[in-house]
């Protein structure tokens, strides 16, 4: 029985290229053999054929594009697709001549990681689609004549080049020469370095048994996990879920969700080092499976995200804590207003409630009724500035009077602008007495100029100042508060906002409350 992954046969002489290839194509769920050579890789497919090859060209022994000639004569191999993938044949002829000999694709190196993986996707679908045949299906391979002639235009082609580039650096001079070699003594370092960052920061890959029983860790899967090799790893870990999940539910559900959908994605759950420290991974599996569909094993990646999900535990306590400080401060300038106007105790609180409602009845987001909310709780601390005699008047205001109450919202702006609300606070504040008419104030706004939540917050302040009992008149109850919102419906308050409102209190049973 063998996995249901695809199989890649690569082929470079560079170790280095072989063990980054290699790592890509293992960390995208695809199945490895490799080869120094076109002799050895000829040999392996012979024996195992693969699904798909990708090959450099310069190497010793067998080149690439005799390994080409001679995979599109075997019977056995020439319908599997056939990619060259290199860094010296860079020439259009080359490319034409490599196509010539059979193969489905040239690439150049280096190439983006994920547009090489499509293009080995691409070929491996259609091949199993039988969509697309190889290039050599239908085509006659070149004459051993034409081939050696083509063959032997490429090698001189090649040979001239570097002849050029020799004689470029013999007429080159001797500072420009030692320059190149400090240059080139840097590049080495920097790739060691890069390699070494390479090696250190790859994806941790594993396969295990479904009793949790390890078959195969990398290396940078051992040591994510506190093991000195592979091998420990493999050989201490008898069982998953005693010894690497924190949690068995999560073990439980993570298994669960592999054998009903085949896979898990970037599923964010706690391990265990061997020390028994937890850590967070984000994990990647697939279920392997057979010819016919039975279970064989898992397989996947990890990625260790304990230093992200600190930094997010951080970023979430000191939100937590900017919520308590500012909610601190709406507090305080409450009760500050409420001080210098007695008859309104409760109001601001009371208009809150009511707009974070109307929000949440016409669909809104919890965080924009929070911010509704926060609203509510000061739309009036503008009022601070006005003489408590004023506020507290039993009788109608004059003409100076009102001139003083209408400026709150802009006072309520200047105080409310240095503190960091993370909502519309001030605009919405400010804007709590316009109407949609333009006949409001500070600024006569009309219709859409108007934020939606000033519109909310103007119908809930109307139906609860109207509602309540005031130093120039008794309360005059819901009921009428509602017939005069009503009346007002698209004209002077939003329709919408006022649909809501009413479907509040006849439709859901809202109450105001009484005191705070």
């Amino acid at each position: 029985m063998k996995s249901t992954m695809n199989r890649c046969l690569i082929v470079d002489d560079q170790e280095q290229n072989l063990y980054l290839l290699e790592a890509l194509l293992k960390g995208s769920g695809y199945e490895v053999e490799t080869a120094a050579n076109g002799l050895e890789a000829l040999e392996k497919a012979r024996r195992n054929p693969p699904d798909i090859l990708i090959t450099d060209i310069l190497m010793p022994v067998m080149d690439g594009f005799t390994l080409c000639r001679e995979w599109r004569r075997d019977e056995g191999l020439k319908k599997i697709p056939f990619l060259f993938y290199t860094a010296t044949y860079t020439d259009p002829k080359d490319e034409a001549f490599a196509l010539g000999l059979g193969a489905d694709r040239f690439l150049v190196k280096p190439l983006d990681p994920e547009r090489l993986l499509k293009e080995i996707a691409s070929f491996l679908e259609k091949k199993e689609s039988g969509s697309q045949p190889s290039a050599a299906e239908g085509e006659a391979l070149l004459p051993e004549s034409d081939y050696l002639k083509e063959y032997n235009e490429v090698l001189v082609r090649k040979l001239e080049a570097k002849m050029i580039r020799l004689e470029e650096a013999n007429r080159s001079l001797e500072g420009e020469i030692r320059e190149r070699r400090l240059v080139e003594g840097n590049l080495r370092v920097s790739e060691a370095r890069y390699r070494d960052m390479f090696t250190n920061a790859v994806e941790g890959i594993y396969r295990c048994t479904r009793e949790g029983r390890f078959l195969f860790v990398n290396p940078s899967f051992a040591r994510m996990y506190g093991y000195e090799t592979p091998r420990e790893m493999v050989d201490g870990v008898l069982a998953t879920d005693r010894q690497v999940y924190c949690m068995l539910e999560d073990r439980d559900r993570i298994r669960v969700e592999l054998e009903e959908r085949g896979m898990v994605r970037d599923v964010e759950v706690r391990h265990r080092r061997k020390d028994g420290a937890p850590f967070w991974v984000s994990l990647t599996a697939r279920v392997v499976r057979d010819d016919e569909g039975g279970m064989l094993s898992y397989e996947g990646r990890v990625i260790d995200i304990t230093d992200r999900k600190r930094a997010e535990e951080k970023i979430r306590e000191g939100m937590e804590r900017l919520e308590q400080a500012l909610r601190g401060v709406i507090q305080v300038l409450v009760r500050v207003v409420e001080q210098r106007d007695p008859y309104t105790a409760g109001h601001q609180q009371r208009v809150a409630d009511l707009a974070a409602a109307i929000a949440g009845e016409m669909g809104l987001d919890a965080e924009e009724m929070e911010g509704l909310l926060m609203a509510g709780m000061v739309h009036d601390v503008g009022k601070m500035s006005i003489p408590a005699e004023i506020l507290s008047k039993p009788a109608r205001l004059n003409d100076m009077e009102m001139l003083m109450i209408r400026e709150h919202p802009e006072t309520a702006v200047r105080i409310l602008r240095e503190i960091p609300f993370p909502w519309e606070i001030s605009r919405t504040v400010l804007e709590h007495h316009e109407r949609m008419d333009g006949s409001g104030y500070p600024r006569g706004l009309k219709g859409g100029e108007i934020l939606l939540s000033s519109r909310i917050l103007a119908v809930a302040d109307t139906v609860e100042s109207m509602a309540s009992h005031r130093p120039y008149r008794p309360a005059l109850g819901v009921e009428a508060a509602l017939a005069e919102i009503l009346e007002s419906r698209g004209i002077r308050f939003d329709a919408d906002v006022v649909d809501a409102c009413i479907r509040l209190f006849r439709e859901r049973g809202y109450r105001l409350q009484e005191t705070y």
